[in-house]
C-alpha cells in the first residue's frame, strides 16, 4: 500500500515496548520457578544472571530453528486467519444469498489462503 512505509518501524517499536514490559512479568515468574527447582544448590542472587546467560546461549544456538518454526506457524495460522476464516464465516453467516460472482471471489480467496499456507509448509520442509 503506498505511503505506509512508516508502519514497519512503528510496528517494530510497538512490539519492542510490549516485549520489554512483559519481560519483567515473565522473568520474575521464571526466576521463582527456577529458584524453587534448584533449592539450595544455586544462591538466589545467581539465578537471574544464570537464566540470562542460559537464554543467550540457547538463543544463539537455536535462533535459526526458532525463526523457521515461527515462519511455519505464521504462514499456516496467519493465512488461515487472514483469508480462510473470514470468508468461511461470512459465507456461512450471510443472511442474503451469495451471488455467483461472490462465490467465485470467495473461492479465490479460499484458494489463496490455502495456497499460502501450503507454500509455508513446503518452504519449511
Amino acid at each position: 500500500i503506498p505511503h505506509l512505509g512508516w508502519m514497519s518501524p512503528v510496528a517494530a517499536f510497538g512490539m519492542t515496548v510490549k516485549m520489554m514490559s512483559s519481560q519483567a512479568l515473565s522473568l520474575t515468574a521464571l526466576s521463582s520457578v527456577v529458584e524453587g527447582l534448584l533449592g539450595e544448590v544455586v544462591p538466589r542472587i545467581a539465578v537471574a544472571p544464570l537464566l540470562l546467560v542460559t537464554s543467550a546461549v540457547v538463543a544463539s544456538r537455536f535462533a535459526a530453528s526458532v525463526a523457521t518454526l515461527l515462519s511455519l506457524i505464521g504462514s499456516v495460522f496467519c493465512m488461515n486467519i487472514a483469508f480462510v476464516l473470514p470468508v468461511i464465516c461470512y459465507w456461512k453467516l450471510a443472511q442474503e444469498p451469495v451471488s455467483g460472482i461472490q462465490r467465485i471471489f470467495f473461492t479465490t480467496l479460499l484458494f489463496i489462503g490455502f495456497s499460502f499456507a501450503l507454500l509455508g509448509i513446503v518452504a519449511y520442509l
